[in-house]
């Protein structure tokens, strides 16, 4: 368990940053983007598409996500996405008005599998909160702070849960907005997770 995630809303950053701790710490970047996969497939994940479709498609893109971000097997890496962010874009799309084509628990099942991914693949995620200027781009949602909010709320939501399941998961402050800080918050993040694991492997030896 050597994978170090970034999660949060779309556009906080979290790809550069992830990148820019890969070239820091000679750890690889394993990059999240599925966009070539599901353009093969036909399907562009950020359209409109009723809640079943949307299901069907997180589901698909956890799958993949896990084949291809997790499934290598290469540690230690640092990664611009976890399965925090796929269930928070789930979530997004629900209400308090049931949709008959799908049972509330499904998607509740479907959030619980996510964590329970973010908690045994993960050594340490660090949520990164939303930068000051939305940087819109395509194949990422349309430009929509409240939406972006939306999203970094339900991360840190469900990144508390993966505490209490023992999850390691660290927080950053809203107020760094500047590159050079957040990569030394994120840097420090890393090595002090890697230094423990280290301790506990060093004291699991000494038994």
């Amino acid at each position: 368990m050597m994978a170090f995630g970034l999660a949060g809303a779309h556009r906080s950053g979290k790809t550069t940053l992830a990148k820019a701790i890969s070239e820091t710490m000679g750890i690889p970047y394993v990059s999240s983007s599925l966009t070539a996969e599901f353009k093969d497939l036909g399907i562009d994940p950020v359209a409109p598409m009723s809640l079943r479709k949307r299901l069907e498609v997180q589901k698909m893109y956890l799958g993949l996500y896990a084949s291809k971000v997790l499934g290598p097997g290469l540690r230690p890496f640092v990664t611009d996405r976890t399965p925090l962010d796929i269930a928070a874009y789930m979530l997004a799309e629900t209400s308090m008005f049931a949709d008959p084509s799908v049972d509330p628990d499904e998607i509740a099942d479907f959030v619980s599998i996510c964590l329970q991914m973010a908690v045994s693949q993960f050594a340490s995620i660090l949520v990164v909160p939303p930068l000051i200027l939305y940087d819109a781009a395509e194949g990422k949602p349309p430009e929509n702070r409240a939406y972006q909010l939306q999203i970094d709320a339900l991360v840190s939501g469900l990144a508390m849960r993966c505490v209490s399941k023992c999850g390691h998961i660290v927080g950053m402050d809203a107020a760094v907005t500047d590159h050079d800080r957040r990569l030394q918050y994120a840097v420090g993040m890393v090595q002090e997770r890697l230094a423990s694991l280290e301790k506990q492997r060093a004291g699991t030896s000494l038994h």
